[in-house]
């Protein structure tokens, strides 16, 4: 059996979104990304499902063959859709579907695309899978760009763990390239986990607009309510 290849008895397979992403052939429900029978679009299904009818505006950090953004197209019949991606041969256009040439950390270009298109409802970071990269774009993206009861997701996590200096050839040439560019590959896990906690203790203190912190296997969504608090919850109560 082929890597990659796409396999409907290892998942539920009985939601919409999982066969949607059977169809075009996203990795996003192939075996390596299953636990427990559960799909990334099973799970991601929980959070889209109320949203599907709506006008929404979906960014995807990371491209490449594009099977996730006409994914989310069929899904989302009202939405429109963009991804960003470093790499020139990622970028097409099609309709609803927009896609832009950036760095997953230029925050001048994903600050100025969210301000011309109103903000996003639902950013999904499938780029570098590079710690800093990731943390990057959570900086820029997040407090600025995410609306209010907007669904951040972070994918791949167990990248996160990895020494990808060691393994540089990855990805087509992907790692190589952002090494190239300064980028660190030999990151560890506390990066990751330092976010989290910092993340964890905006909700704790009630200091953010965080609504939510959830895990899965090897994902993180951070949901975003109404407005943050206009008091200031005591330390002790």
């Amino acid at each position: 059996m082929k890597r990659g290849e796409l396999l409907t008895r290892t998942t539920k397979a009985n939601g919409t979104l999982h066969q949607m992403g059977l169809k075009h052939r996203t990795d996003k429900c192939d075996e390596y990304h299953v636990h427990l029978r559960e799909s990334y679009l099973d799970i991601y299904e929980k959070y889209f499902e109320e949203l599907r009818g709506s006008p929404i505006n979906f960014l995807e950090l990371g491209i490449k063959r594009g099977c996730s953004l006409r994914l989310w197209k069929e899904y989302f019949p009202e939405a429109s859709i963009h991804g960003v991606d470093v790499n020139p041969n990622c970028q097409f256009d099609d309709d609803r579907i927009h896609t832009h040439q950036a760095s997953q950390d230029d925050s001048e270009f994903l600050l100025n695309l969210s301000e011309t298109v109103g903000g996003f409802d639902i950013i999904l970071d499938d780029a570098s899978h590079i710690n800093s990269l990731t943390i990057k774009s959570f900086d820029i993206l997040y407090d600025k760009c995410l609306r209010n009861n907007g669904v951040y997701i972070m994918e791949d996590l167990g990248n996160s763990y990895v020494d990808l200096s060691k393994h540089a050839g990855y990805w087509d040439g992907e790692l190589l390239y952002n090494q190239s560019m300064g980028v660190d590959l030999s990151h560890k896990r506390e990066d990751m986990d330092n976010l989290f906690s910092s993340l964890i203790k905006r909700l704790d203190t009630q200091d953010s607009e965080i609504r939510s912190v959830q895990f899965w296997s090897r994902i993180a969504i951070i949901l975003k309510g109404e407005s943050r608090p206009q008091y200031k919850i005591p330390s002790l109560w």
